[in-house]
Order: structure tokens, then C-alpha cells, then sequence
């Protein structure tokens, strides 16, 4: 399925001269052609997709480039969450709308001709892809500017670039690709009236580095990660003087971190500090 929808990308490409003339200009039925060529994905990795997203009745998934429905139509069936798709080619919505329809999940389901860059992904818990991988590339900056910590994506065949996944899987050929958006943690965090306490972080997706400063002590992070809100942090050194190395565990609201610092002892520092905005860095600025 890779190869194919690969070929029919290479075939799109072809210079115009090469390709037959329709005889009418009906056979084109949208204004601006797909950037992607139909090709559906099997019925198992739809499944798998499902599975390694954890997809439940709680979710609100959105198909980027949803072609004949089956992804969204396939969670509302199995898992009972509830799903909107998207698709640029009005042909391919209407088969959507009808193959919802056979399945009775209409209450659950809605299919919406628009460019997929166009569309405000706020709303979704889960976005499923099958699209390409400059078309990937090019959507990785709307994904974390517009959705929520947390978020799970899923792509089909073709990955992020340097967004690592979080997880992936081979199934009869095919590759499933699975990424949680993280918080964003970059910038000077501070505790008003403490200037002991303070955190120095950057962050190259879900991996973050810097400083922390704690007792008086600047600390430099051996490890840095976000799950979603949760920011784990592994420092070189324990702030209390105890030999060995120190944890962070903490969430991110925004502009809140709240947590707690365990020493090797087992001496702990509550953490509370808050980040001046004006040194936060968007996540992915350049796709």
C-alpha cells in the first residue's frame, strides 16, 4: 500500500501534457486537486491504529484525509467514540456519509469537505493519518500549535521526521506510527519571592534539557521527557548533598509547573513555579 500510494503521488506529479484530457470537466469534481491519492487502509491496521491509540467512547478522533470513512466510521462501530473526517474530494465525503449511514453511526459521525489545513483541530483527543511525508512534515506545526497536550496521533506507513514516535509497529508490511503530543515546557520557570528555585528548559519535542536551580544549586538534567503534561526530569546531583542523582515528577498547566524533587536520600522539595511567557518557544517552528 506504501509502494501504490507512492506511484499514484509520482503519476500526480507527472507534467500535465503527459496526462489524457478529460472530456469533461465534471470528471474533476473539486476546485483544487488532492495532494494525496486515495488508498485505503486495510481493514487490520485500521485496527491497529484503534488499538495503539487506546480509542474509547471518551474520544472525539478526527481522520485527516478520511477518503471513504472507514477509520472514523470503524471507532464509532468498535469503540463507540465519536469522530468527524476530513477530506478535500466531495466524491469521497458522500461515499462517507452513505458508508456511515449502513453502519447506523451517523449520530456518531460527521464527514466535512475541506482542505485539512484549514480545519480546527482543537476538538480532537485522537487524529488518525494516511497521508504522505511531505504532506506529514507539513502538518506537524498545526498539530502541536492547535492540539492539546496529551493528544494522540497515528499515522499510517510514514512517520514525523525528527518527531520520534513514541511507539511503532509492523503489520503485514505496513508501519503504524503512534506520537502523544507533549506540553510545552520551554522557557524560565521561577518561584514569586524564591530566587533559589528555578527551572531553565528547552525542548526538542517530547525530549526536554537545561538547568534546574534548587537550594542555591544549579543542576544540570541528564534526562529530560514529556508525557503528554507530565515532565520527568533526572538530574545529575540531589539538591540535599546526598550522593547520587535527583527526580523532578511534575505537570504542566500552561503556565504552572507544579511537582516534586526526590533526592536520592528520599528528601523532597515541592516545586511550584510559574514561567514568564515571554520566554516561551513554539515546539516545532519550522515542520
Amino acid at each position: 500500500m506504501k509502494l501504490l500510494r507512492l506511484l499514484l503521488v509520482a503519476i500526480f506529479l507527472l507534467p500535465s501534457s503527459w496526462l489524457p484530457v478529460p472530456a469533461v470537466a465534471d470528471e474533476y469534481p473539486f476546485p483544487v486537486a488532492p495532494e494525496v491519492p486515495f488508498v485505503p487502509t486495510p481493514e487490520e491496521v485500521v485496527a491497529e491504529m484503534l488499538q495503539l491509540a487506546q480509542v474509547s467512547a471518551d474520544d472525539h478522533l478526527y481522520d485527516l484525509g478520511s477518503g471513504d470513512g472507514r477509520i472514523v466510521i470503524t471507532a464509532a462501530q468498535e469503540k463507540g467514540a465519536t469522530g468527524i473526517g476530513i477530506d478535500i474530494n466531495p466524491v469521497r465525503i458522500q461515499e462517507s456519509r452513505q458508508n456511515a449511514a449502513r453502519a447506523q453511526v451517523t449520530d456518531k459521525v460527521e464527514f466535512i469537505q475541506s482542505d485539512l489545513f484549514e480545519v480546527d483541530l482543537r476538538e480532537a483527543t485522537v487524529v488518525t493519518l494516511y497521508l504522505l511525508p511531505n504532506v506529514n512534515l507539513r502538518l506537524r506545526p498545526k498539530l502541536f500549535r492547535e492540539l492539546a497536550p496529551g493528544t494522540r496521533v497515528v499515522s499510517h506507513d510514514f512517520d514525523m521526521g525528527q518527531w520520534e514516535p513514541e511507539e511503532s509497529r509492523r503489520l503485514s508490511g505496513h508501519s503504524v506510527y503512534f506520537w502523544v503530543i507533549p506540553a510545552n515546557a520551554t522557557g524560565t520557570w521561577t518561584a514569586p519571592g524564591e530566587e533559589d528555585l528555578a527551572f531553565e528548559l528547552s525542548q526538542e519535542f517530547q525530549k526536554a534539557q537545561g538547568t534546574v536551580t534548587v537550594h542555591g544549586q544549579r543542576l544540570a538534567i541528564s534526562e529530560g521527557s514529556l508525557q503528554g503534561d507530565r515532565l520527568h526530569l533526572a538530574l545529575a546531583a540531589s539538591p540535599d548533598g546526598s550522593p547520587g542523582p535527583a527526580v523532578f515528577e511534575g505537570r504542566i498547566e500552561g503556565d504552572l509547573l507544579t511537582g516534586e524533587i526526590r533526592s536520592s536520600s528520599g528528601a523532597t522539595t515541592a516545586v511550584r513555579v510559574q514561567r514568564d511567557p515571554a520566554t516561551r518557544q513554539e515546539l516545532d517552528r519550522e515542520g
